[in-house]
């Protein structure tokens, strides 16, 4: 900030900050608290730095306050910031505009090659898909290292506090985009959470895929039945049910899902814990299967 405003106060931010702090901690002095969100918590992979992909090493963090990555939200929504003639930007003007209301082009179409695609429809889709699978992705890396050493994460952002195309998975009229969705199965009590490296496979591809299983609630789940799968439109190309007690509070590895993508096109691997008759977690992961 201090190379932005000429009038920057850093004492001002840490007054503020030491003030809010101490009426957390006398409201509640049980919850863990801090006054600032350290830069060094701020894991944007994918979007400011690396790719995605690095979501996936072992991190040193014990509480990561932002991850994320910005998405449009649908077209309703964008045609009340952008006007109708600035829809589908050209020109410098034009980006201009799309900058002012946060859209970082450097950041859409360098760091994470996400498609322009042909038309205002077509980015929309890629800028969304795009954010749903790295908010995805990332919260469950984060939630498989549980307390080794991760104890707590925060995605940026959960609402867009104004008229933007930013980082929220809700935007500023309250409508979610996918990454909703995907945060909220990435966030279930109880998921199983398979490790992905990649969206795209060739066909023929075959892989022994990690399952892990996260259990963030009190009970033990007894005897539990895992499956997970690989469905391409209905055909169900692979399939494999586990049978595992999960304790209370815990994260258990099951037996890796070995899957070969033989079918092409849009396809789905899911996650499913049932107990007793009763589903308990559903998740998805959509990828794409490719020629060989």
């Amino acid at each position: 900030m201090q190379y932005l405003y000429d009038d920057y106060s850093e004492t001002q931010n840490k007054t503020l900050d030491n003030d809010l702090l101490n009426n957390v901690r006398k409201l509640d002095a049980t919850r863990y608290a801090q006054s600032y969100s350290a830069v060094a918590e701020h894991t944007w992979f994918g979007w400011y730095s690396d790719t995605w992909k690095k979501f996936l090493e072992p991190t040193r963090l014990s509480l990561i306050t932002e991850f994320g990555a910005q998405a449009l939200p649908d077209e309703e929504t964008l045609k009340t910031i952008i006007s109708l003639q600035d829809l589908w930007p050209s020109t410098g003007k034009q980006w201009r505009i799309w900058e002012y209301h946060n859209f970082q082009k450097k950041k859409n179409f360098e760091n994470t090659k996400i498609d322009k695609g042909k038309n205002i429809e077509e980015f929309m889709e890629n800028s969304q898909r795009y954010q749903a699978q790295l908010v995805q992705i990332a919260a469950e890396a984060y939630r498989r290292q549980k307390y080794v050493p991760v104890g707590g994460i925060f995605q940026f952002m959960f609402v867009e506090p104004w008229a933007s195309m930013s980082w929220g998975v809700v935007d500023y009229r309250r409508n979610p985009k996918p990454g909703f969705a995907a945060l909220a199965r990435a966030y279930q009590p109880l998921l199983a959470s398979l490790t992905l490296h990649e969206f795209e496979y060739h066909k023929g591809t075959q892989l022994a895929m990690p399952v892990t299983v996260i259990n963030d609630t009190s009970q033990d789940i007894l005897s539990a039945h895992i499956a997970v799968d690989l469905r391409c439109g209905p055909l169900v190309v692979a399939k494999s049910v586990y049978s595992a007690t999960i304790p209370h509070d815990s994260v258990v590895a099951i037996k890796p899902f070995d899957v070969i993508f033989s079918a092409l096109g849009a396809c789905q691997l899911g996650t499913q814990i049932d107990l007793d008759g009763d589903t308990l977690s559903v998740n998805h992961y959509d990828v794409n299967v490719l020629h060989e």
